[in-house]
């Protein structure tokens, strides 16, 4: 087997920076020859490596995907009932087209050309899912008023990775890269992570930043940051503009990821929170998991609860997205959302409105159940941020592409990275808040969702949505007394629990030869050790290095049972929004 087909080294070139040939989405039915199809351009080299939609028979799809690697050399890099997203070499389109059970085959263009993107615009202040808006929406603008903009504080992203921008500068500090591709610039084949960056830090490089002001404001500091805030109407800039990104990607340029590797990230950034040898001034404050799965043991047993609470307690705000399965009847929050200690944040929708007072609960936002439900609903349909030009997200979803630079995108993961942002302002503002009073002050200026006004919500459940303009008297009450806080009370996250049931539904593992899929399952890591969470737990709660080679990126390209690994199922949803398949851009 070829190493391209190997998810180890930068092996993902077709998703993470290939050139296409034309301009446009061809539809390539079954019948058909897939060149003479073709209306614009000229067809690529056999040998270039190409991204297709196929369309399989209704019932077919997992039958289907079991053969795509055998039969054509080609990998799944993402699934969804009877359809799938399949990288492999232009030459042997025809080979996939002729399997049984194939109805159709598109072939992406070359849409990741950033002088060939889509000219679709967003006017700010009228346009609910801009960041501008969105910062109006929850009163991020009082704090940028006051010349808090995350000054001083780094929020940890453990994700797909961050791509390279001027809207971030030099705010962007790459940690380690424990995917299963690492890249030498931990850059995002997938798009995700550069998506939520951009919500949390990101910053047009022609904004102007006034000076930090010392207080008391003088009436030149309080212009020049009202000014800031009129400039930024029309540019982009994210919640706390003026915070860093510590980038720890865990997730393939496919988006695949195993626990093992989501767990030791965040052990990463609780054992380099301060970290003076990566930069002088290392603060991270915040971590940023927009990830999650539906593995349901005790949170005081299960591992990757164990691993946030840890952090938590190290003096870290975990802000975790509440999962996209609303609606499904699942009845719990993602794990680690359920645990009870971290931030955990469902998604709201605007319906098209920038008036907050029309804001519902999105319907795909998981609501939990009556005893561990969101702690809040910020923003999350159709928010503008970066784009990684070129990734699976870019390339698969190009009607959600915003001008050159920027992207729509929808789900719980964008509303953890605007709260995210807002614990950054709060930090800003305030940086000796424990992680405990940072979360009474969010939930203390936090409103009822949809306006005072709005029906009860049908659930019942007390959904609160995110308002940093109600934080003021939180924060004064926190300056005044401390707030009551958790940091004192016993550990209840033991984390010796299963690493299997952390998993829940969601694995990886490879296709052997015969096209069956092997998938990594029992107490064992993705780089072939044992899991122990006895040894763990103590290792990891003196903030001690549990495994030192679990920071070396290279034994997480071990081969497992000599190997490759591709995403299987579900298994790289945990990284997926439901805005890469929702109505908007649906592709299945």
């Amino acid at each position: 087997m070829s190493s391209r087909h190997l998810l180890r080294g930068r092996v993902r070139p077709a998703v993470a920076a290939v050139a296409l040939a034309a301009a446009a989405l061809s539809t390539v039915a079954a019948t058909t020859s897939t060149a003479g199809a073709r209306t614009a351009g000229a067809d690529p080299d056999p040998t270039q490596e190409v991204n297709v939609r196929v369309d399989a028979a209704k019932g077919r799809g997992d039958e289907l995907w079991a053969r795509v690697p055998r039969f054509t050399g080609g990998i799944v890099i993402d699934m969804h009932g009877d359809s799938a997203l399949v990288s492999l070499e232009y030459g042997h389109i025809d080979e996939l087209r002729d399997l049984p059970g194939v109805t159709k085959v598109t072939l992406l263009s070359d849409l990741a050309h950033e002088d060939n993107r889509s000219s679709g615009e967003t006017d700010q202040p009228t346009d609910p899912g801009s960041l501008w808006s969105v910062a109006h929406n929850i009163g991020a603008d009082r704090y940028w008023h006051e010349g808090h903009i995350g000054q001083g504080v780094d929020v940890a992203m453990i994700d797909t990775g961050v791509k390279p921008s001027s809207a971030f500068g030099n705010r962007l500090l790459n940690g380690p890269d424990l995917s299963f591709d690492p890249a030498a610039d931990s850059d995002d084949g997938y798009g995700h992570g550069t998506h939520l960056a951009g919500i949390v830090a990101g910053r047009d490089a022609s904004l102007n930043v006034p000076q930090t002001p010392v207080p008391p404001m003088k009436p030149q500091d309080k212009a020049a940051w009202k000014a800031f805030d009129n400039d930024a109407k029309t540019k982009f800039a994210g919640i706390a503009p003026g915070s860093r990104i510590v980038n720890v990607r865990a997730g393939a340029d496919n988006g695949v990821v195993d626990v093992s590797q989501v767990i030791a990230a965040i052990d990463w950034v609780v054992q380099h929170k301060n970290d003076t040898s990566i930069d002088p001034n290392l603060n991270i404050r915040v971590l940023n998991l927009a990830y999650g799965t539906d593995g349901k043991q005790s949170f005081r047993s299960d591992p990757l609860i164990a691993a946030v609470a840890n952090a938590w307690r190290h003096g870290i705000v975990v802000v975790v997205s509440a999962g996209n399965d609303g609606g499904t009847g699942r009845g719990m929050l993602d794990n680690p959302a359920y645990d009870p200690i971290v931030l955990a944040v469902g998604a709201s929708d605007s319906n098209g409105n920038s008036a907050k007072e029309n804001d519902t609960i999105a319907d795909f936002s998981n609501n939990g159940s009556t005893t561990r439900q969101p702690d809040l609903i910020a923003p999350g349909t159709s928010l503008v941020s970066l784009a990684a030009p070129g990734s699976v997200a870019d390339t698969t979803f190009p009607n959600a592409r915003v001008g050159a630079t920027l992207f729509r995108g929808t789900g719980t993961s964008q509303a953890a990275a605007v709260v995210s942002g807002a614990a950054a302002l709060v930090l800003s503002k305030r940086p000796n808040l424990t992680p405990d009073e940072v979360k009474a002050v969010l939930t203390a200026g936090s409103a009822k969702i949809g306006g005072s006004g709005a029906p009860e919500n049908p659930t019942k459940l007390k959904l609160e949505a995110l308002d940093l303009g109600r934080t003021a008297a939180a924060i004064s009450q926190a300056d005044k007394h401390r707030l009551k806080t958790q940091d004192s009370a016993p550990v209840l996250e033991q984390g010796d629990g299963s690493l299997e049931l952390a998993r829940g539904s969601y694995h990886v593992g490879y296709y052997d030869e015969n096209g069956v899929f092997q998938p990594l399952v029992g107490e064992m890591t993705v780089s072939g050790d044992d899991w122990n969470g006895s040894t763990w737990r103590t290792a990891a709660f003196t903030s001690s290095t549990w495994r030192n080679e679990v920071f070396d990126s290279s034994t997480w390209r071990g081969d497992w049972a000599g190997s490759t690994w591709h995403v299987f199922g579900w298994a790289g949803s945990t990284w997926r929004d439901v805005s890469w398949s929702s109505s908007t851009w649906r592709w299945a």
